[in-house]
């Protein structure tokens, strides 16, 4: 099922960051002791090295930045900095204040600096150049955001998501790994031929409707949040992938009413939804780069981490054709915790057909499908 996305994996993610053991950033498995922060899988450019004459033109921009240290009797005086001096300055600033995977935040923030994604890129030598003033307080600048736990994705503007490079803005949800594991998932069950019609409930960036659209080139969506800049973002990540004229996109929560603009609309093929479904009680275990900078409510799935799916499951006899399927990204205690709830709810006319693992093979997205007749 997943060839094709390990070597998908293979060609275009770095092995030394799974190597490294970089945690990822879902929002699961926080009873399980699951660290999060927004460090994920690191891209390496398809160009190859920076050629010579970029690297010149780097070097030129890098004009004494003047700092203040301290001498061995402790006096103050200004002096020049290497970019490997501010990079182990930074590194040491973080890993004191016990910001996660603090050098290799420091490397990807430099690199971003000097209009690069990775640091190798910038050349084997860059470490032992002065950097020039305006370099400096760039450095400084976006540092300075990432000590106060802003994720990495929010400080660049952007993250890599399959191939795509989506745009992300505070405080959208910010795309995860997961979510790539979870498009291959959904896609393998259908055809790419298909006309599948779907909608996607909690867009945030709008990475699942965008990348599944991308697949299914006779598809069409629509797409719901209730945040309003993650409905724009998604418009504009829609656009730059050319989707938009395909995916419909609504400032809407799903309750337990039918949001009126479903209410004439064609019967669906699919709901997928990376829901809030972290546990009420876990959220204050979360890590300052969600708590103080994500939308909670992206979050939030209420006292077991189900509010939303079950209204999702509620509402799917007004949403699916008859056959139609639910694909959910849950907490790895969600798939018992449904099937309870169906055994119990035998009015909504939706079975658990199963459950997928994930990378660290714990079950963490369902399928589910609506059992009703027209």
């Amino acid at each position: 099922m997943f060839r094709n996305m390990l070597r998908r994996i293979a060609r275009s993610r770095h092995h030394a960051a799974r190597v490294a053991n970089l945690t990822l950033l879902g929002h699961c498995g926080l009873a399980h002791h699951q660290t999060l922060h927004p460090l994920c899988w690191w891209k390496i450019s398809k160009t190859g090295t920076t050629s010579r004459l970029r690297q010149n033109q780097l070097f030129s921009q890098l004009r004494s930045y003047s700092v203040e240290v301290k001498d061995d009797d402790g006096v103050k005086e200004s002096g020049v900095i290497t970019v490997g001096e501010l990079m182990r300055n930074w590194t040491e600033r973080l890993q004191h204040e016990e910001v996660p995977e603090a050098e290799l935040s420091v490397e990807v923030l430099v690199a971003h600096a000097f209009g690069e994604k990775m640091f190798h890129e910038l050349g084997c030598n860059f470490k032992a150049e002065e950097v020039g003033e305006e370099e400096g307080q760039r450095i400084d600048a976006l540092c300075q955001k990432r000590l106060e736990r802003m994720p990495l994705q929010y400080i660049l503007g952007e993250w890599d998501f399959r191939d795509m490079t989506l745009k992300m803005k505070p405080p959208v949800f910010i795309a995860r790994p997961e979510g790539e594991m979870f498009v291959e998932i959904i896609s393998d069950h259908y055809s790419s031929a298909d006309p599948l019609r779907l909608l996607e409930v909690g867009c945030g960036t709008g990475a699942l409707s965008i990348a599944l659209l991308r697949i299914f080139q006779e598809g069409s969506g629509m797409a719901f949040d209730g945040l309003a800049e993650a409905v724009q973002l998604t418009k504009e990540n829609a656009e730059r992938y050319g989707v938009l004229e395909r995916l419909e996109v609504y400032h809407e929560l799903i309750t337990s009413d039918v949001p009126r603009v479903l209410e004439d609309t064609e019967r669906l093929d699919a709901i997928v939804s990376n829901p809030p479904y972290v546990f009420h009680r876990d959220m204050k275990e979360l890590p300052p780069e969600i708590s103080l900078h994500e939308d909670q409510l992206a979050f939030d799935g209420g006292v077991d981490g189900s509010d939303v799916i079950v209204n999702i499951l509620r509402l799917s006899e007004h949403i699916l054709k008859p056959g139609g399927y639910i694909w959910l990204e849950t907490d790895t205690r969600h798939p018992e915790i449904l099937q309870e709830w169906l055994k119990r709810h035998p009015e909504v006319p939706v079975r658990f057909v199963r459950s997928f693992q994930d990378f660290n093979d714990r079950p963490r997205y369902c399928q589910l499908q609506y059992t009703g007749v027209d």
